[in-house]
């Protein structure tokens, strides 16, 4: 198992064949463009074609962000999402795969 942190929250998880990402922010403003995010996430080790989970531990602006999340919509990937969140929000996205 391999654990790379990404920044803020963010981490990519790398275990038997599958990457994992956590919470993924970067970007992009969140809570009315008072928070950015700092210092810049490494997203040059991130390769979205290449994620198979994205995990989503909270409704948070700074962890459940849809400007970071739009990214990932055209491709095969699959949402965890905490069983609290609000899973209407990301069908409004028309993401695809999601995972309660």
């Amino acid at each position: 198992m391999k654990i790379t942190f990404i920044g803020h929250a963010s981490i990519l998880i790398e275990t038997q064949g599958l990457k994992i990402l956590s919470d993924p922010w970067w970007g992009f403003p969140c809570f009315g463009a008072q928070w950015w995010t700092y210092p810049k996430p490494a997203t040059q080790l991130i390769d979205p074609e290449q994620i198979d989970y994205v995990y989503i531990s909270h409704g948070h602006h700074d962890h459940f962000h849809l400007g970071t999340l739009n990214q990932f919509k055209h491709h095969a990937i699959k949402r965890h999402v905490n069983k609290n969140m609000c899973i209407t929000a990301i069908q409004k996205q028309s993401w695809l795969g999601i995972i309660a």
